[in-house]
């Protein structure tokens, strides 16, 4: 049975020092999810939501949330516009495989 190729990351989130096993290839994707935590943990805390501690992990939580459910909606778009382009190129398909009418 093969093991799997782990590496020990270690990030900061919010203030907090955090280790996580993660595999060599995700490393990238970790630090950039820390990153953006911290991006917004930041803007609220500059926005004066500074205590306690929880409600500004809460509105950090709830921010990045509203982040995930607008990305969310413009990729559910976004294949929408695709299913109907794709109609469009069939109709365009189907109209030149037929021909002109007379």
């Amino acid at each position: 049975m093969p093991t799997e190729i782990s590496e020990t990351l270690a990030v900061s989130v919010c203030g907090e020092d955090l280790r996580m096993r993660v595999h060599p290839d995700d490393a990238d994707f970790y630090q950039e999810a820390a990153d953006m935590v911290n991006k917004t943990w930041e803007k609220v805390r500059r926005s004066g939501v500074v205590e306690p501690p929880q409600k500004t992990l809460a509105m950090t939580a709830f921010h990045l949330a509203a982040d995930l459910i607008d990305a969310r909606d413009a990729i559910a778009g976004a294949r929408q516009g695709n299913k109907r382009l794709n109609n469009l190129i069939e109709q365009i398909d189907h109209v030149t495989a037929v021909g002109p009418h007379d």
